[in-house]
């Protein structure tokens, strides 16, 4: 290590990153899960609108219109029943309403 501070500490930051892309393996985040609110029935719901859409490529297909309607109907009703479970419980447990809002803000900025 010869050289000012400034050289060796260039030379030994390319050797920790040359290692740290050799070894570190890169991983991406999973996004999927359910949110909180999204209950099972509502998650099949759309699943099952997913699929049907891959079948008939057509989203003005009946099918894919009905599909689309039980979905969006079961996910209201999940997110309607989700928040009124969290008005009868805030006083208890004020931190399912500050995880749910934090999580709904993330969304919104990206």
């Amino acid at each position: 290590m010869n050289g000012t501070a400034n050289d060796n500490w260039e030379s030994l930051k390319e050797i920790l990153f040359r290692i740290q892309h050799k070894y570190v393996p890169v991983v991406e985040r999973s996004r999927k899960g359910k949110k909180m609110w999204l209950t099972y029935k509502a998650l099949k719901y759309v699943k099952c609108k997913h699929r049907v859409f891959r079948k008939y490529k057509d989203s003005q297909h009946p099918a894919c219109v009905r599909a689309s309607g039980l979905a969006s109907r079961e996910v209201k009703k999940a997110k309607l029943n989700s928040e009124k479970k969290l008005a009868e419980n805030i006083k208890k447990d004020s931190k399912s309403f500050l995880l749910m809002f934090v999580g709904d803000h993330r969304q919104q900025e990206s």
